[in-house]
Order: structure tokens, then sequence, then C-alpha cells
């Protein structure tokens, strides 16, 4: 794909913000072919996805360009596994402007990731609606 009009010179989609190729409106890209995703994480793919589908949404006149316009602004967030019983936390939106940044190692961590794991396959991989937002309210300020 290198050689395409549509992307970078590393072969990645070239979007704006709202997921569009700027010299050609009608290409959409999402997750690892988008040159605006950066992380290459899979989770930032499924809010760019979003992003696109309100574009589609509102060039077919089911959405109204003001929802639909609401540019990609994510913030990172992750909970990993270091062995030997630790664990990291990372929360961050600096990547896209913002001020976020939080980088915290530890045991309590790697309890985070095994409880986040088996909530996951509990789940089927739904995530309830509080499960991120109380991984971060205990991350970011109780911990």
């Amino acid at each position: 794909m290198k050689d395409l009009a549509i992307v970078d010179e590393a072969g990645f989609v070239i979007t704006d913000q709202v997921m569009r190729n700027p010299d050609f409106p009608n290409v959409l890209a999402v997750g690892d072919s988008a040159a605006v995703t950066v992380p290459k994480l899979g989770a930032l793919g499924h809010t760019e996805a979003e992003i696109a589908a309100k574009q589609i949404a509102k060039d077919v006149g089911k959405m109204s360009a003001e929802e639909a316009d609401k540019p990609f602004r994510p913030a990172v967030f992750c909970i990993g596994d270091m062995g030997h019983a630790k664990g990291f936390y990372i929360h961050s939106n600096t990547w896209y402007g913002g001020k976020l940044s939080v980088f915290k190692m530890g045991h309590i961590f790697y309890a985070m990731k095994l409880a986040f794991k088996e909530m996951y396959y509990r789940t089927g991989g739904k995530i309830p609606s509080w499960g991120i937002p109380l991984s971060e309210l205990v991350a970011d300020t109780l911990v």
C-alpha cells in the first residue's frame, strides 16, 4: 500500500481526527491501519470505529454534524503484568493534547490485572460500564 496516495511513508492510511483521509473524504480508516492511531493499541481501534460509524451516519443523513464530528481524543488505559507478581498501570491522554499522565508499578497492579482479566472472561469480553471507571478511580486516586 505504500505507493497509494492515501497512505503515509510507512504505509498507514492518513486520517484526520474524525478518521477520514483529508484528500479522499470517502476513505475512512481505523485501528492499526490508521496513521493517527498512536500508540498502536487495539482498544483505540474500537473508539476510532465508533467515530467512523458516526461519519457514515452523518453522510447518509442519520446523524447531525455536531454529534458526528467529535474528534478522536482517547486516553490510553493499560494494566499489565511484569512477572514475579508485579504489575504496572498507565493512564494518559498526553499523546492527544491532554494533561493526564499516570504511571505506577507494584503488587496491587498485578492483582488488578488478574481481577480485570477474570472480569473480562466472565463477561465474555463485555466489560460492564462501571469496570474501567472503577479501575481508574482505584489506580489513579486510591493507590
